[in-house]
């Protein structure tokens, strides 16, 4: 079987934002999926988050992302995670941080417009306020 070919990222597609403090989480701008393909998800698209490398991730905490949709931006229609996907998280090591990790879930077809991701540090968890995630949607072929 051979390994997925990953495409190259449209940085219209992806964002970057500042990790919370521990304790709490934050949500990323949103991205339109409307802008694919004509506003259909193509097959094989994936969301990513890159997780950077840190030193501050305190040993056995977690920082977990969960990707949220909505159909209309969050107008009327809230944003809420997708049930289809599980939450992905990474944990700091004996001394404390991580290396950087790079995660992915396939878009489902019937995956709202708007598209964000939610990311929350565990209680104790250390100081990455001064490091950014990213957050997108690459297109595979």
């Amino acid at each position: 079987m051979s390994e997925i070919q990953r495409g190259a990222r449209d940085e219209l597609l992806v964002v970057s934002k500042a990790y919370p403090a521990a304790g709490a989480s934050s949500v990323t701008a949103s991205i339109d999926l409307g802008v694919l393909a004509g506003g259909e998800v193509p097959k094989g698209a994936e969301f990513f988050v890159k997780f950077p490398a840190s030193t501050t991730l305190v040993a056995t905490k977690k920082a977990t992302a969960t990707v949220q949709s909505s159909n209309d931006d969050g107008d009327s229609d809230s944003f809420a995670a997708v049930a289809e996907l599980a939450n992905k998280a990474i944990t700091g090591v004996s001394g404390n941080g991580n290396a950087e990790t790079i995660v992915y879930w396939p878009v489902p077809l019937d995956c709202e417009r708007y598209a964000r991701l939610s990311m929350a540090i565990e209680a104790a968890g250390g100081d990455l306020t001064a490091l950014s995630y990213e957050f997108g949607v690459i297109c595979n072929r």
